[in-house]
């Protein structure tokens, strides 16, 4: 069986995936030389052998008895020239290679000696079975008569054998080739079999080798015996030269490929499609993040969770929820204000088990949320050990758990390196799993989150660190979990495109990031020389190029400008930043934090008021702070990265006549003082925002309507060749500097039983990337307010 399209197919909806080789890695050279020799090979032996057997059978038509069949000698050649070639192509491939890493097989092919694994053996033995069947079915329908053949019929015969094989060979070089090309070493080859320049190259053939068919059958069609051949039965309700024509062109070009999915063809030898893996509603429990797969669901009986709903193959009889969290966030980070107001990628979130209550009805709402002991003030818990040594109990911990983890024991924890060329969800861990297939499994909170500010493009990769715990009130929806994860920064992309895309980009030559742009049409690459937009849902670039993702939340979603990221499209890892980031909490309550580091840029390196009616002013001593308190400057430790300061905004006066007024010394700000890096609440915010935005008070920033990542001081700045990226008719638009207001950061969440907006304030420290710690400015704070929904089971 073999698959013809790669569809939107339902999986769980956690962020992890099985394992599956080293599905992550880029595609080796080896393997690229195998594959690429396989086919060469192959296709001369099918054309040469085909020759050699119909020259053989020309002569036997025209007398009868004279070739009854071809030399044994000059086979033997031909099998050993296609055993050679392949594997001279494949001696240096791993024979791992040749498995479901990036190869595919066996996929088709019969494995006879399996105490031994897919060896390079077994693929030759495997290229000529299958090719020779073909040849000699192809040739059983070109060659249905036993002579003798007058001269006309045996031109008639001559030109339907070379034709047919013409078309063979060419139908196999367009597949090959494309099956070859840059983006398509791991895509599946139904690709390639719609390619329309494949399409339009065999189309082409196909038309002379009928012409020439036609011209020399019109009339020997019922001479020739093709007619009664069952293979052209139903395409020859009239024995005529069309029908003489048309059944060559069918039966050999479904030699080559063809769409029944229950019929292996050339193409499926030479490049078997990935096997199907293992996802919810193959009713088997066969993946780490699965509790249930009916009807292997003994664990719940009746109780599993269908492949599309928000608990798929988990038991729904436990307490539970679902926190799906929306694009339309508010992040801000770093005090530069560049990186401000960015959105998340739509549909990333978790499942968190709840605990020690009796559901939204009570009496007792209040929840426990994630692992917890079973004992004590249920504090969070790893592992039964933690628990006993506090006298709590044991750890109640489910395969829900967020944190690193093994793969056979859910309270094992685990680590995954980041020296891997990209971010995996599984990986290897000798001293934590050391057991025969065991793993370890990380989880994504978010699909990679695309960012760019500044003329710098990053692609931020978020996983989990630690399992989630809190606490959440079913009746009222109020909830604050402590959240930490690793955020991978990696500088890649392009501004307009930061982080790899699912589909929906032009078709160019690999590492041609500005010719593979994201589009919706053909007619969005016009600027590219294929001027095709490729809609297949394939990764356009980093380690898993060409290769299969899925676009739809919780592995990828669409962006307003940066196309449709996945998971299973993750940036090319090198020398990334890596960041520990907590939310501690993150709530749907009011958080806050206040400036309480010094900073360590000298020009804010001492105290100035916070709060009261001194507030921006110098100061020493609380008793200079009326009503307030005298603080440092900076919202975080200095690690890392750049010089830290409050904001990036210029100084203004505060009070007096010249209030809000940019200035450079006290003097010019009569009845008040310049306060350096002025920041305040902005008016202007969205309502949801007030009054927690910051805007500089004498600070205005560029930035194109449409294009917000591109920064400009006029119109021309937002067209191009200037902005190569951006739309027509955009303009430059002019705002208040984004900011952390001085006297302190405060976001505000909202609790609801279906609709929770939860906040968080965090630090950031710097990437040790200096284009990226300078632009956002790092260390420095973030902040965070995430609408979400939630749903819950087990009540």
């Amino acid at each position: 069986m073999k698959p013809r399209t790669l569809a939107r197919v339902s999986f769980t909806l956690a962020l992890t995936l099985t394992m599956v080789g080293e599905a992550g890695a880029v595609f080796p050279t080896q393997a690229q030389t195998c594959r690429k020799g396989i086919a060469a090979f192959s296709r001369k032996f099918v054309q040469k052998m085909m020759r050699t057997i119909q020259k053989c059978d020309d002569r036997n038509v025209q007398s009868p008895g004279t070739c009854t069949a071809p030399d044994p000698a000059a086979i033997s050649t031909l099998e050993g020239k296609l055993r050679n070639g392949v594997d001279r192509s494949c001696a240096a491939t791993p024979e791992a290679y040749l498995g479901e890493a990036y190869l595919n097989y066996p996929g088709p092919c019969s494995d006879l000696t399996t105490n031994d694994g897919f060896t390079l053996s077994d693929l030759e033995d495997c290229l000529q079975s299958s090719h020779e069947a073909a040849v000699h079915n192809l040739i059983a329908v070109e060659y249905n008569t036993s002579g003798p053949l007058d001269d006309t019929t045996l031109r008639c015969q001559k030109a339907v054998a070379k034709n047919g094989g013409k078309l063979v060979a060419a139908k196999l070089k367009a597949l090959q080739k494309c099956l070859n090309g840059p983006d398509t070493f791991a895509t599946l080859s139904a690709t390639c079999r719609t390619d329309a320049a494949v399409l339009a190259k065999v189309a082409s053939v196909e038309s002379k080798a009928r012409a020439a068919i036609i011209a020399r059958c019109a009339t020997s069609a019922s001479a020739l015996g093709m007619c009664s051949n069952s293979q052209c039965a139903s395409m020859c309700g009239t024995c005529d030269v069309n029908c003489i024509a048309d059944c060559t062109m069918v039966t050999h070009g479904d030699a080559v490929s063809n769409l029944d999915a229950n019929v292996d063809d050339l193409i499926d030898f030479e490049y078997p499609p990935p096997p199907t893996p293992p996802f919810c509603g193959d009713g088997k429990r066969n993946r780490p993040d699965e509790e249930c797969d009916a009807p292997s669901d003994s664990s719940c009986p009746g109780q599993c969770g269908a492949a599309t709903s928000a608990f798929p193959c988990l038991c729904t009889n436990r307490p539970r929820e679902r926190v799906v969290e929306h694009e339309a966030s508010d992040l801000d980070t770093g005090w530069t204000g560049l990186a401000h107001d960015f959105a998340l990628v739509e549909g990333g979130g978790y499942v968190i088990d709840l605990y020690d209550c009796d559901g939204p009805g009570g009496p007792d709402t209040l929840c426990t949320v994630g692992p917890s002991c079973s004992g004590g003030s249920h504090p969070p818990c790893s592992n039964d050990a933690q628990c006993a040594a506090l006298s709590a109990g044991s750890c109640r911990k489910e395969i829900t758990a967020v944190g690193p983890h093994c793969r056979f024991d859910v309270q094992k924890s685990c680590s995954c390196d980041t020296d891997a060329t990209t971010a995996l969800t599984t990986c290897s861990d000798s001293t934590n799993c050391p057991a025969a297939g065991d793993f370890c499994i990380q989880q994504f909170h978010t699909p990679p989150l695309p960012l760019s500010a500044g003329g710098v493009p990053v692609c931020v990769v978020n996983v989990f660190t630690e399992d989630l715990s809190g606490t959440k009130d079913l009746a009222t929806g109020s909830m604050a979990i402590h959240l930490r994860q690793k955020s991978i920064v990696q500088m890649t992309g392009t501004p307009a495109q930061p982080c790899p895309v699912c589909g929906g980009f032009c078709k160019a030559s690999p590492g041609d990031l500005g010719g593979r742009h994201n589009c919706t049409t053909n007619a969005d690459c016009a600027d590219t020389t294929s001027h095709l937009c490729v809609t297949d849902f394939l990764c356009n670039f980093g380690p898993n190029q060409g290769q299969p993702c899925r676009p739809d939340p919780p592995y990828g979603g669409p962006t307003p400008l940066y196309g449709n990221p996945s998971i299973d499209c993750p940036p090319t890892l090198s020398a990334p930043g890596i960041l520990d980031i907590v939310f501690d909490p993150q709530s749907t309550e009011t958080v806050s934090l206040a400036p309480s580091y010094q900073c360590n840029e000298s020009a804010f390196s001492g105290k100035t008021c916070v709060g009261g009616s001194n507030q921006g002013a110098s100061c020493t001593a609380g008793s200079q702070c009326p009503g307030g308190m005298c603080s440092d400057q900076c919202f975080c430790p200095a690690v890392g990265g750049v010089r830290e300061q409050p904001n990036g905004c210029d100084a203004a006066c505060v009070g007096g006549v010249n209030d809000a007024e940019p200035c450079t010394v006290d003097s010019e700000c009569a009845g008040g003082f310049c306060h350096l890096a002025d920041c305040r609440p902005d008016l202007t915010a969205p309502a949801a925002l007030q009054p927690n935005e910051g805007g500089c008070t004498a600070t205005i920033e560029g930035r194109c309507s449409h294009s917000s990542y591109q920064s400009c001081l006029s119109d021309t700045d937002c067209a191009q060749p200037t902005c190569n990226r951006c739309n027509g008719g955009e303009t430059c638009q002019f705002f208040a500097k984004d900011c952390y207001i001085n006297s302190g950061i405060t976001r505000t969440g909202v609790a609801s039983t279906t609709d929770p907006v939860l906040s968080a304030i965090f630090c950031i420290g710097g990437t040790g990337q200096g284009a990226v710690d300078s632009t956002a400015g790092l260390p420095g704070a973030g902040a965070i307010r995430q609408p979400s929904t939630v749903i819950d089971t087990g009540f």
